[in-house]
């Protein structure tokens, strides 16, 4: 992907822009003379913020204010990043470029990262809202997004992933294996990602789907459809892919070689490492651990020429425990608090 809406040449005229509460409300007040108590690069980023296609804004209702009923940024959370990318047109990087020579799907995405400085568990949360746009001649059919991660959790060498289902989140922590973390001592954090809102597709009458700040009855997010484990110095079904083939059978949740199911005991699973460390039962990250890759996937799903999406995702920490098995404990339920968040806004 390079910087820009679909088909921009120069990713350099189009950096990530970054804006916190704290400043934008004073560059909205009734003196403009404070304004300069507010850094250089921020009044830099609230000047270009609305020139960026699709990015948050709002009418100003600061009565009495510099800009009041003006288009304005607006800020999700207390702190607020936003930044646009494609991978097709003009300004497409060379197929040398691309991972695993991988050809251009033609579509722009459009990213905010947002978070909370709060004292409750919304400090250990990062919110990430991309929305996708099909901007190609061509239908993309068997879609499918994976959402990657090499954790490195303090001592990369000891680390196991587990997946909860039912909170849609995948996560690293610690093992067991030396008692402690060379980075973090004992009392080691526990770090997911989590789905909080999956892309939009037609359901039943009963159901209720929200996508783009807009709830729809009919319709349904879709949930993840498989989550992944791969290991750095690995062969076989587990390594890392190495080709276009390989990844697409990696997001499928199968064996990154043969494409078929990594448990033959489980063959409809596509969900690996499901158990529960906490209790110690179900399918877990088998040992010795290791260095590490997750990935989640969502789809299949088909993106029209002209169609967009919408997905939301949460990177969250439990680290109030204790010890590595109730930093789980503590990490779903942040998970939670960021979900019920995520709901309101």
């Amino acid at each position: 992907y390079r910087g820009g809406p679909y088909g921009a040449t120069d990713e350099d005229a189009w950096p990530v822009l970054r804006l916190t509460r704290a400043g934008v409300t004073t560059l909205l007040d009734a003196d403009p003379g404070n304004d300069a108590s507010v850094s250089a690069d921020e009044r830099a980023d609230f000047a270009r913020w609305l020139t960026y296609p699709g990015s948050p804004r709002t009418i100003d209702t600061t009565r009495g204010g510099s800009r009041f009923g003006q288009l304005v940024p607006k800020i999700i959370g207390d702190e607020t990043l936003y930044t646009i990318y494609h991978d097709g047109g003009p300004g497409a990087a060379p197929v040398s470029e691309r991972r695993h020579d991988s050809l251009p799907l033609d579509i722009e995405i459009r990213q905010t990262v947002f978070g909370y400085n709060r004292t409750n568990a919304l400090r250990r949360v990062m919110y990430v809202r991309q929305q996708i746009f099909a901007r190609g001649a061509r239908p993309i059919d068997s879609l499918r997004v994976g959402f990657w991660s090499d954790p490195d959790l303090g001592d990369a060498s000891d680390d196991q992933v587990g997946y909860d289902v039912p909170r849609q989140l995948e996560y690293v922590y610690n093992s067991d294996l030396h008692g402690y973390d060379y980075t973090y001592g004992v009392n080691v954090p526990a770090v997911g990602w989590a789905l909080l809102q999956g892309p939009l597709v037609p359901g039943t009458a009963g159901d209720e789907g929200r996508g783009f700040g807009v709830t729809r009855p009919g319709f349904r997010n879709l949930r993840l459809s498989a989550t992944i484990l791969t290991f750095k110095s690995s062969g076989g079904n587990t390594q890392d892919p190495r080709t276009a083939i390989e990844l697409y059978h990696t997001l499928s949740g199968l064996g990154t070689v043969s494409g078929l199911p990594i448990d033959p005991s489980r063959p409809d699973n596509r969900f690996a490492i499901d158990g529960d460390p906490v209790t110690g039962t179900g399918s877990l990250d088998p040992e010795p651990p290791a260095d590490r890759r997750m990935m989640m996937a969502l789809g299949p799903f088909t993106l029209a020429p002209g169609d967009s999406q919408e997905v939301v995702t949460a990177f969250t920490v439990g680290d109030r425990g204790g010890n590595r098995l109730a930093n789980i404990t503590d990490l779903r339920g942040v998970t939670d608090a960021a979900r019920a968040q995520s709901d309101a806004d």
